[in-house]
């Protein structure tokens, strides 16, 4: 089974974090400034990011997402850098019973500057997994004078 969705929170504090963060300092013109930014480019984040899960509804497991950014012209330096697209993916593999692991993680970048178009790829495979095998034994010392 296939869900697209757009998340509405991905990018942006816990309400929780944020109020930890007021109660820690004071905030001044220049950080109130900058947090409403941040908190702009989270909000425009998460209307343009797409996540996309596989789910194997039999074992009631996400077998393998994606992360598409479909437009990130409103980022800060887009004279100066465009960023083409950026995708992120990670699949899972079960390489003991019931037990669901990362088999491999892929990013890739595309961005523009002045001087030409430029990609940039990066993958891990995780493979080598081995199970712990333990085995433990409890005493219970009597206590003395019984």
């Amino acid at each position: 089974m296939r869900i697209e969705y757009y998340p509405t929170h991905l990018f942006s504090d816990s309400k929780e974090s944020r109020e930890s963060k007021q109660q820690t300092k004071k905030e001044s013109k220049a950080s109130e400034t900058e947090r409403r930014e941040e908190e702009e480019i989270g909000r425009k984040m998460n209307k343009t990011a797409l996540i996309t899960l596989w789910v194997a509804p039999e074992e009631h497991q996400i077998v393998k997402f994606t992360f598409d950014n479909v437009w990130m012209d409103f980022l800060p330096a887009a004279w100066l850098v465009r960023i083409d697209g950026l995708r992120a993916s990670m699949e899972m593999g079960q390489p003991f019973q019931g037990v669901w692991l990362p088999k491999n993680l892929s990013i890739h970048a595309g961005l523009t500057l002045a001087n030409g178009g430029y990609e940039a790829t990066y993958r891990r495979d995780f493979s080598n997994y081995r199970q712990a095998d333990v085995t433990s034994r409890v005493k219970v010392k009597e206590p003395e004078g019984r």
